[in-house]
């Protein structure tokens, strides 16, 4: 991915309960607390990973759209372009397509001929899909969190 033409999601999971300890009159009260801490642990992380790809598939779904509204579609190349990267926690949703800052700042697209020289096709106007989906995506987040945090609890 080039430039800031993409979104990044990045899910940061704390765990304040690690490092407490608990003290029992009851044997095994600890082992099996310890257990259960650890058992919930891998619920939040996996389900903080479900979390990031939903929010990384909604981020393209809205970046495509907003690449369609604002006209930027010849061939649909670019809008085709926007891809989920990453993994785990992370994920980063965009375009590594080599005309895609042309047409974000509003120089056109290009097209590379035979001899390598650069054409360019027309002008138009900027179209930072990226800014302008936004808040768009920032709509979705919370009904995308809370979903998936109702699944881990």
């Amino acid at each position: 991915m080039t430039g800031t033409y993409e979104h990044i999601i990045r899910l940061n999971v704390q765990n304040s309960i690690r490092g407490s300890s608990f003290k029992s009159q009851f044997a095994g009260l600890n082992s099996f607390l310890s257990s259960e801490i650890d058992r919930l642990e891998r619920r939040v992380k996996f389900g903080g990973i479900k979390i990031v790809n939903e929010l990384a598939l909604e981020s393209q779904r809205v970046q495509r759209d907003t690449i369609t509204q604002l006209g930027a579609v010849r061939t649909g190349r670019l809008r085709d372009s926007i891809r989920v990267t990453g993994s785990g926690l992370e994920a980063h949703v965009g375009t590594s397509l080599y005309y895609a800052q042309n047409v974000y700042e509003g120089e056109g697209s290009i097209d590379v001929k035979g001899g390598g020289s650069i054409v360019v096709k027309y002008r138009a106007g900027p179209r930072p899909w990226t800014e302008i989906s936004a808040s768009e995506f920032e709509r979705s987040i919370d009904g995308i969190v809370k979903g998936g945090l109702n699944e881990i609890i």
